[in-house]
């Protein structure tokens, strides 16, 4: 087996139990001895069961928000648009008066992008229930959507309902996009060289990706080995470096142009965690555990500064990267 990430010689590392949803299932990870990436050593032929979608995060409450509330939501936020775009310029106002949050969310979304318009095409790879979709579309913009494989149902087309496909990023090829974003998606592909190469292909001249995805040189990973809550078997097949990353950025023809930490608490606490062979669903009681079912609030602060530390060190457990096409020489256009 060579590195999924730089086809690298890789070694047997640890085994690590499934402890999200308490299934406790055993999956052999292995490193790589070149760019310090971790993957799993065999997917799952069920890897399906392990995206329950009762239990897991992204996929909860798919198909059961309430009409009245999202007409609700929708007029509101109608409201909030002014907030997003002006004529004066790409968040012109944003500056000078009090933002709703979800502008402010929304803002952190498309701050870093080429997008200047509610036309622009954004695609929300992994979308889940699709909830960041519908923001978007709720915020005005037009051509937003979103793909996942695992989602139980389709939707699509209208300002209230925006278009929602069952796809994995293989299946969007050959479409073009002002904006991709994949937020804690890149550490669940099989192919991670193939993701890449499809990204590059999808991304216009001024186009950008943003991908947030978990680390292994990173700190919590360090300290806590095959107890690291972002390890996440078996669901997270691979998990790059930093390093690993921009290799694999470049042989995709695209450039990181900016990356930061984006890394919480939730980094420590959650492996703590399962050191003490706590998961993080409850399935008795059919919900996630809070951080203060097990944690007093000076640990939980003590958590949240020992991830600001690690932080400011580089090595925070999540990165934020941006990447665009690299621009060629003019005399090769």
């Amino acid at each position: 087996m060579s590195c999924r990430f730089c086809g690298g010689r890789v070694e047997d590392a640890f085994v690590a139990l499934e402890m999200m949803l308490g299934l406790r299932t055993e999956h052999r990870y292995t490193e790589c001895r070149e760019c310090g990436s971790l993957q799993i050593a065999a997917i799952p032929e069920d890897i399906r069961r392990y995206y329950d979608q009762g239990a897991y995060y992204s996929l909860q409450g798919e198909g059961e928000q309430d009409a009245r509330d999202a007409l609700r939501a929708w007029i509101g936020n109608r409201l909030d648009r002014a907030q997003i775009f002006s004529e004066r310029g790409f968040f012109g106002r944003l500056a000078r008066r009090r933002a709703s949050p979800v502008a402010e969310r929304l803002k952190s979304y498309i701050g870093e992008s080429p997008v200047h318009s509610f036309n622009a095409r954004i695609l929300d790879v992994g979308c889940g229930s699709g909830a960041l979709v519908r923001e978007l579309a709720m915020h005005g913009f037009r051509h937003a959507e979103g793909i996942d494989p695992f989602m139980a149902s389709e939707s699509g087309g209208t300002e209230a309902s925006p278009r929602l496909r069952r796809a994995a990023i293989s299946d969007i090829a050959g479409e073009r996009f002002d904006l991709v974003l994949l937020t804690h998606v890149m550490e669940h592909v099989e192919n991670p060289p193939e993701t890449m190469t499809t990204i590059a292909s999808v991304l216009g001249p001024r186009s950008v990706c943003r991908i947030e995805v978990p680390v292994a040189d990173s700190e919590a990973r360090r300290v806590y080995g095959k107890d690291w809550v972002e390890l996440d078997p078996p669901r997270h097949l691979n998990i790059p470096t930093r390093h690993a990353m921009r290799r694999l950025a470049e042989k995709a023809g695209l450039e990181i142009y900016r990356s930061e930490p984006a890394g919480t608490g939730f980094e420590f606490w959650g492996s703590e965690m399962y050191r003490r062979g706590v998961t993080l669903f409850d399935r008795d009681r059919g919900q996630y555990r809070e951080a203060r079912d097990l944690f007093t609030d000076a640990a939980l602060r003590g958590f949240d500064e020992r991830a600001a530390a690690a932080a400011a060190r580089g090595e925070s457990g999540r990165e934020r990267f941006y990447l665009r096409r690299v621009a060629l020489p003019r005399a090769a256009v």
